[in-house]
């Protein structure tokens, strides 16, 4: 009967092992999936869907999903809007851009990464300038991952052709100037032409010439800095410098060598260096000695996900993201790296960017429901008063005003 009894007890023993051994089997074979969003094509989203398949590879119980939503940030996050307005969850993780880190943290709900596991050898990694840029309220809701600052592109012919030294751009706004009515005046190119699809590269020079985009939470680009930065820039349209172009069309223009001079992304090397082989890079120019304050341009990653298991993947992947060996991938779109460790260079064209790394200041964010608005309505006074349609001081003032009354609410 003993016998009997422990050979049953035996038995039950083993059955149990065996089903609590298959429960594991079951819980580790379990793959969570979680969709990354984000606003890249071509090149950028190929290099992207490799580090993806690479990630996927090396973890067989996640799988990140490559969801790309062409256009710019601001509709990928309109997008967003329109997913939770249908009672759906957001996506797992989105690459926002940096001036709408604040907006996205706090409109989704973006997880505090300081609080995940091991996050303090995960932010290590990082340029401590870089990783600042995807701070909000002190807390740290998301890493860089597209990073770019503004470089001065410009075509060393052009140069030789008005009798200046291609080995010597222009270092201060003022040589610009200089350069420029020089080129006007002894070739058939326009001078230069700046950036403008965004407040990118307007934050740029208001905050390199002292100004502020914003103080104690307020709009405060209204200042005399800021004034001698928009007359500076309104009067290369005025003198015929800039051509009144669209920005697409300007790019083009370059490309085909039609303009000297080109103020934008160092992320556009990338298409530069397959159509203008002529190309040089510099530094962007200084407002005098002032120290220059470069915001950031590009993305940075952050987890939206509701639910523990989907932000510990997203969180997984983030990591992945933080390594070198994904870098090296990514920094084939032409965005520079953000990490500590070296990234073997994409192009020696950006070292000048590289260097500007110690100037990198966040993009101004604009909070609250109307966030998304700020952007396009500071473009908008900005180009009437690049036209000429209205006075530098005005313009500037009614932008102010009106995105200080939207701040209101």
């Amino acid at each position: 009967m003993k016998k009997h009894s422990v050979k049953t007890f035996l038995g039950i023993c083993i059955l149990l092992s065996l089903v609590l051994s298959c429960a594991v089997v079951t819980s580790a074979g379990e793959v969570v999936e979680i969709e990354f969003w984000h606003r890249w094509t071509g090149g950028h989203n190929e290099q992207l869907q490799q580090i993806i398949d690479d990630f996927n590879a090396q973890n067989p119980s996640i799988r990140v999903k490559n969801v790309p939503s062409p256009g710019e940030y601001l509709p990928l996050l309109q997008r967003i809007l329109t997913k939770l307005a249908a009672g759906e969850a957001p996506p797992d993780m989105v690459a926002t851009g940096y001036f709408l880190m604040d907006y996205t943290a706090n409109t989704f709900g973006a997880v505090n990464l300081g609080r995940l596991p091991g996050c303090e050898e995960i932010f290590d990694r990082y340029i401590p300038a870089t990783l600042e840029i995807c701070q909000v309220d002190g807390k740290q809701c998301g890493v860089p991952l597209a990073l770019s600052n503004q470089v001065l592109y410009y075509n060393p012919e052009i140069f030789i052709a008005a009798g200046l030294d291609p080995e010597k751009p222009p270092k201060t706004w003022d040589e610009l100037y200089e350069y420029a009515k020089i080129i006007k005046d002894k070739t058939d190119k326009y001078a230069l032409y700046i950036q403008n699809p965004d407040t990118w590269m307007m934050a740029a020079l208001i905050e390199s010439n002292g100004g502020r985009m914003k103080v104690d939470g307020r709009a405060a680009f209204n200042g005399p800095e800021a004034v001698e930065v928009m007359e500076m820039w309104a009067r290369f349209y005025r003198e015929g410098l800039i051509p009144q172009i669209s920005y697409n069309e300007a790019v083009r223009a370059f490309q085909a060598g039609q303009i000297a001079m080109h103020p934008s992304s160092i992320m556009g090397l990338v298409n530069y260096r397959e159509t203008s082989p002529w190309l040089r890079v510099s530094e962007l120019p200084s407002f005098g000695s002032k120290p220059k304050r470069q915001t950031s341009g590009g993305a940075g990653v952050v987890i939206l996900s509701r639910e523990a298991k989907r932000q510990d993947a997203a969180w997984e992947f983030i990591k992945y993201l933080s390594t070198v060996e994904a870098m090296e991938t990514w920094v084939k779109t032409g965005y520079l790296s953000p990490l500590k460790a070296d990234v073997p260079l994409y192009d020696d064209r950006q070292i000048p960017a590289y260097e500007q790394l110690g100037n990198m200041i966040p993009w101004v964010n604009w909070p609250g429901p109307f966030g998304l608005e700020m952007d396009q309505l500071i473009m908008d006074w900005r180009d009437k008063i690049l036209f000429g349609q209205v006075g530098v001081e005005e313009g500037l003032n009614k932008a102010v005003e009106q995105v200080n009354s939207k701040l209101r609410y």
